[in-house]
């Protein structure tokens, strides 16, 4: 508080310029914590941060969390609340990640203790019921943007459809487009982008997987990220496909 109020504390000043930024728990009963004075609490600017699953999403594929809870997360982002937080989500999802298969009998009794003990038993039978639905069995972004395209057509038909059909669904499709779009930023941190992964997107694109709307925030999101990705713009099908 001296710090706050004064700029300095005993005999030390703080530098001039400087920025004092502060955390703490909401005070609605679920954190032990003490209400800040009205009086203390008008002297700074108070910033209430809001949780971004998309946000999530990048940092979480920049530190290799399981695919398969990045898409649980992706598909159920209300499950985050007071109660449950990304804290204890991403502890949760560290200590199954060493389950291979998540449907088996030993999967699911492993997933279903630790889930019970640090993201709530609610919380858990979502993740469950995640699992009962095979939506941890959706393809890899990797498996998207390098398996041969007669394989990418039967799973994404199977499990993803085509927007100009009655199956699509738009749940998934957001789910892998967000995880691929992640996936290749990373990638294009230390690696090329290649024809091959250019082609690959302009595929994804043009072939209704990820529709208009989607399939026009992939190439604009990648072409601002990075300018191995640059060679989107000149592609004139794919550009009259997003944007006309």
């Amino acid at each position: 508080m001296d710090l706050i109020n004064e700029q300095q504390y005993i005999s030390w000043s703080m530098p001039k310029g400087s920025t004092i930024i502060l955390t703490e728990n909401p005070d609605n009963g679920s954190y032990m914590v003490n209400s800040i004075d009205d009086a203390i609490r008008t002297r700074f600017t108070n910033i209430e941060m809001v949780f971004d699953v998309k946000q999530w999403a990048t940092f979480a594929e920049e530190q290799g969390i399981d695919g398969r809870c990045i898409n649980f997360l992706l598909l159920n982002p209300e499950i985050v609340n007071h109660k449950v937080n990304p804290r204890s989500l991403v502890t949760f999802f560290n200590s199954i990640r060493g389950v291979t298969d998540f449907a088996s009998s030993q999967g699911l009794s492993i997933i279903q203790m630790i889930g019970e003990g640090s993201i709530g038993e609610a919380a858990t039978a979502t993740f469950i019921t995640f699992i009962n639905n095979k939506l941890d069995k959706l393809v890899t972004p990797e498996f998207i943007m390098t398996s041969d395209s007669k394989d990418l057509k039967k799973e994404m038909d199977a499990i993803v459809g085509r927007t100009n059909l009655k199956n699509y669904r738009a749940d998934i499709a957001s789910v892998l487009c967000i995880r691929t779009i992640n996936y290749m930023i990373n990638h294009s941190k230390t690696k090329p982008v290649d024809k091959d992964m250019l082609d690959r997107l302009e595929e994804l694109a043009i072939d209704e997987y990820f529709g208009p709307d989607l399939s026009y925030h992939m190439v604009k999101t990648l072409f601002a990220a990075n300018p191995k990705f640059k060679g989107l713009a000149s592609r004139n099908k794919l550009t009259k496909h997003v944007i006309g």
